[in-house]
């Protein structure tokens, strides 16, 4: 574990990381080995580049991720349409380890939501004449789930057990300090500071602007209490800038996105 320091700001501040056992003048780089989780023949269009999408244009990248380290989301292919995609890191479905496109409903796009623990996909797809319907991929077969309608969502996502990693945060009045699903997080020295997912040990993932030109730095909160303190998420393979670390499985592995000498590209990071 690499080391670097800084001081926190606030008398108040860090008289409240003294009394929780934080110490006051710190940081810590959390080196994880980092995987690139490919392409589906397309260029990735940057960490927050929209793309076209059944029912309108959406986010592309990653949507999802189960504890069994499978990854689901959206991708463009070699003729730039947008494709639902599943990652698996072992074979399984009668798929191949690695990305795999998903198909559509007939149409030329597709886009996958979220995947629950039993491998189930839930998604929009185009259909042949155009419209965008719900799918739920299971096992290689894709059924129509009939139009899209954001109305029945949550009854869909309830009905199939699909929970997705959702963090509300509730900014607390003492600066650098954010309640996040019951967890005390300290955002210090950062600023701007995003947490994107959390799981059941209450490990997280975020990022945050950071240096003189701004950039996106991914961020992970593994060790303290009762105030857990936040690590630069740093790769051990050189190249790579881990600037959105979007989801975490109860094992600690991290899917995000960020930059391979320059090029955006999708990852996981493991401890």
């Amino acid at each position: 574990m690499k080391m670097r320091a800084y001081c926190d700001r606030g008398l108040l501040l860090a008289t409240v990381l003294v009394l929780a056992g934080v110490a006051g003048c710190w940081s810590e780089e959390a080196v994880y080995s980092v995987t690139d989780l490919g392409t589906l023949g397309g260029s990735p269009g940057g960490c927050r580049n929209m793309i076209e999408v059944p029912s309108g244009f959406g986010r592309e990248g990653l949507n999802d991720m189960n504890n069994s380290g499978q990854v689901v989301g959206v991708m463009p292919n070699t003729s730039d349409e947008a494709r639902a995609f599943l990652w698996l890191p072992a074979a399984a479905y009668g798929l191949p380890a690695g990305l795999n496109d998903l198909g559509t409903l007939g149409g030329t796009t597709s886009v996958a939501y979220h995947i629950n623990e039993a491998g189930q996909i839930l998604g929009e797809a185009a259909t042949a004449d155009g419209e965008g319907h719900f799918f739920l991929w299971e096992d290689g077969d894709m059924t129509d789930l009939g139009e899209f309608d954001q109305s029945r969502l949550t009854a869909i996502l309830i009905e199939y057990k699909f929970d997705h990693q959702s963090v509300p945060e509730v900014p607390l009045l003492i600066p650098g300090l954010v309640w996040a699903n019951g967890v005390l997080l300290y955002t210090e020295p950062y600023t701007d500071v995003w947490v994107m997912a959390m799981n059941d040990s209450g490990q997280a993932t975020g990022s945050a602007w950071t240096g003189f030109q701004q950039e996106r730095q991914g961020l992970v909160w593994k060790w303290g209490w009762p105030i857990k303190r936040p690590s630069r998420l740093i790769s051990a393979q050189p190249g790579w800038e881990l600037q959105e670390p979007m989801f975490i499985t109860a094992s600690g592995q991290i899917v995000g996105c960020g930059t391979f000498e320059g090029e955006t590209r999708y990852f996981l990071a493991e401890p």
